[in-house]
């Protein structure tokens, strides 16, 4: 008979474990950077949206949002891209912070990637209550071993 855990991973193996993964990347959204020079490497990281009642933020690591100012730095050329719309971090900045490796930007429904749901917090209710002990919770990204470029300004 197998153990809580085992039969945990054999659903996650399987179908089930496909639609979850689809699940949780309808919440997140790829965010890369590149330059129009032949040849240019992209950088990239991950994006998610949240509205808790006053607009729509999105939020990244700011790891994330200082790599590609290290790279737009060295050649202003760089632009940034979540989907098919370019976006300038720079000027949608809400804050960063290092210590706690996040970075949050202001955004308007019409620029949310298509198929991306943005996550609807409860009015007055912050913070949120913790997650239950021995439920699931889901971490989603894009990580660099899993990235594919597949044509230009395509990943």
């Amino acid at each position: 008979m197998a153990t809580p855990k085992e039969h945990g991973i054999a659903l996650l193996m399987g179908p089930y474990g496909r639609e979850i993964g689809n699940l949780a990347s309808n919440y997140t959204a790829p965010l890369f950077w590149f330059s129009p020079a032949p040849d240019s490497q992209i950088g990239h990281g991950c994006i998610f949206f949240l509205d808790l009642g006053r607009g729509i933020f999105g939020v990244t690591a700011s790891h994330v949002y200082e790599a590609y100012l290290e790279r737009r730095k060295a050649d202003p050329r760089v632009l940034c891209q979540i989907g098919d719309c370019l976006f300038v971090p720079e000027k949608r900045l809400i804050d960063c912070d290092r210590d706690l490796d996040i970075a949050t930007f202001r955004f308007q429904a019409g620029e949310i990637p298509e198929g991306k749901i943005i996550h609807q917090g409860l009015p007055g209710k912050w913070p949120p209550r913790p997650p239950d002990l021995n439920r699931g919770l889901f971490f989603a990204g894009y990580p660099r071993v899993h990235r594919k470029v597949v044509g230009k300004q395509q990943i």
